[in-house]
C-alpha cells in the first residue's frame, strides 16, 4: 500500500520533502494543481502531472493527501478518504515538514 500525494502550490520545504520521498516505495506523487511546474521542483525527478483545478485533480488522480501552500478556499467536495493539510511555511505543519525534509537530507549525506 502507498500514499497518493498531491500538491496545490509549492515551496522550498516541499521541494526538500519531495526529494527525500523520491526513493520511497510508500509514496506516489500523483499530481499538482498548477499551470506550470514550479521553478523549485527538483530537477532530478519526473515532473508531476498538472491539473487546472482541484476537482480534476481529485477525480483523475485520486490523491490520499493534498499538501496546500496557500489558501484552501475552493477546496470543496473533498472525499472523506482524502486529507488536506495546509503547509505554508509559517504554519506548524509547514515548519514540521521542512524540518523533517532537512533531517532526511542530512541523514543521506555521508559524514
Amino acid at each position: 500500500m502507498f500514499v497518493r500525494l498531491a500538491f496545490q502550490g509549492f515551496n522550498t520545504s516541499l521541494a526538500q520533502l519531495v526529494e527525500s520521498l523520491a526513493s520511497s516505495r510508500e509514496v506516489r506523487i500523483v499530481g499538482m494543481v498548477a499551470d506550470d511546474v514550479p521553478a523549485d521542483w527538483p530537477d532530478l525527478l519526473d515532473q508531476p502531472q498538472l491539473f487546472p483545478d482541484y476537482q480534476e485533480l481529485i477525480n483523475d488522480a485520486r490523491p490520499d493527501l493534498i499538501l496546500v501552500t496557500g489558501d484552501k478556499g475552493g477546496l470543496t467536495e473533498i472525499p472523506g478518504d482524502c486529507q488536506v493539510v495546509s503547509v505554508h511555511e509559517e504554519a506548524p505543519a509547514g515548519q514540521l515538514l521542512g524540518l523533517l525534509a532537512q533531517a532526511a537530507v542530512t541523514r543521506t549525506i555521508p559524514p
